[in-house]
């Protein structure tokens, strides 16, 4: 009998670890140890990422009157402990409305930053189209002239570099009859032609990040807004090489700005703006990728304008770079963050 119910235990047990794995990640704890406002002098101060480069963190932002302005210029800083900042560059275009500004690491060692570049009429007081400008440096300081990379009408939001290419999901504006976001690839940051013409079009697909497994598997979570009969809930995708067939998930809620990030013990992170009763909140989940379950683990101090998130993952402590207007107008704020995983 002993015998008997020594073996029921460990099957009972093996039973409990084939569920779990089954349901999927993990759980994860998150506590916040700092949160830091930054930079606040421009008026309106949003749209940001974050990189570790070079022995820094290197951090973007818009620079601008306001949210919707058209006069938005990009700032970059670096910082050796996240404490201590200092001012890199500033990066101007004489008749672009420059936004979002997205951080990456070139396989050659060089840091590139993308941005939004709107043409506006301030006469007419509305924006004309968009593109998207890269720019290249070797210190963070001299950057070279912002190049073109998309056609007009077409952002390209955010891009990973990933075996030696540049994979990113472009998207398009108003003006753009063609409301299918697509995925888009590059040797040198410059050039960059479909591997979907057709990504997703369900709603008006906007903000997307790809990351990458090691395995090679992609995840892309990608925001939606509102178009018709869809709604504007978040979608999560993922595919397998050569990343031409993509299955997708609605995960059910609305995420603006969304980022994506895998830590060195394989937990996966998605950060952005979540809409509640309460108003918007900039809020770090757990997804677990098998099964598209978001866990939120941690609402960051945020309100208001709020969000557009930056993940870095540093000597076992996540840092987020976001902006917020919970202390008045919007200003680019740097927390610390354990993880119990």
């Amino acid at each position: 009998m002993a015998r008997l119910a020594h073996c029921l235990l460990i099957a009972g047990l093996l039973s409990s670890l084939v569920s779990a794995a089954d349901v999927g990640a993990a759980e994860v704890r998150a506590r916040l140890i700092d949160c830091r406002m930054i930079w606040d002098k421009a008026p309106h101060n949003a749209f940001g990422d974050l990189v570790r480069w070079q022995g820094r963190f290197f951090a973007t932002f818009r620079e601008g009157k306001g949210h919707g302005s058209f006069d938005g210029t990009i700032r970059v800083l670096s910082s050796v402990d996240g404490r201590r900042w200092r001012n890199e560059a500033h990066l101007v275009h004489p008749d672009r409305d420059l936004r979002d500004s997205k951080l990456s690491i070139t396989p050659d060692g060089r840091l590139m930053l993308l941005c939004g570049a709107t043409r506006c009429s301030v006469a007419e007081g509305r924006r004309l189209y968009v593109q998207t400008m890269a720019a290249f440096s070797n210190d963070g300081r001299t950057w070279t002239p912002l190049r073109f990379v998309t056609r007009p009408h077409r952002w390209l939001w955010r891009v990973t570099w990933f075996r030696g290419k540049a994979y990113g999901v472009s998207y398009a504006d108003r003006g753009d009859a063609k409301k299918a976001s697509e995925l888009l690839v590059s040797s040198d940051g410059i050039a960059f032609k479909p591997v979907v013409p057709s990504l997703l079009d369900e709603g008006w697909p906007t903000e997307a990040t790809v990351r990458f497994g090691p395995d090679g598997r992609a995840y892309c979570v990608h925001r939606r807004d509102r178009r018709g009969r869809y709604s504007n809930t978040a979608y999560f995708g993922v595919s397998d090489p050569p990343y031409t067939k993509w299955q997708w998930r609605d995960l059910g809620l609305y995420i603006g700005g969304p980022d994506l990030l895998r830590t060195p013990k394989g937990t996966w992170l998605v950060c952005g703006r979540r809409l509640g009763k309460e108003g918007p909140r900039t809020v770090l989940w757990q997804i677990d990728p098998a099964s598209a379950k978001l866990t939120e683990l941690l609402v960051l101090p945020s309100g208001g304008d709020t969000s557009y998130p930056g993940m870095v993952f540093h000597n076992g402590r996540l840092y987020v770079l976001y902006y917020s207007s919970h202390e008045g107008k919007s200003k680019i704020y740097f927390a610390e963050i354990e993880l119990a995983e």
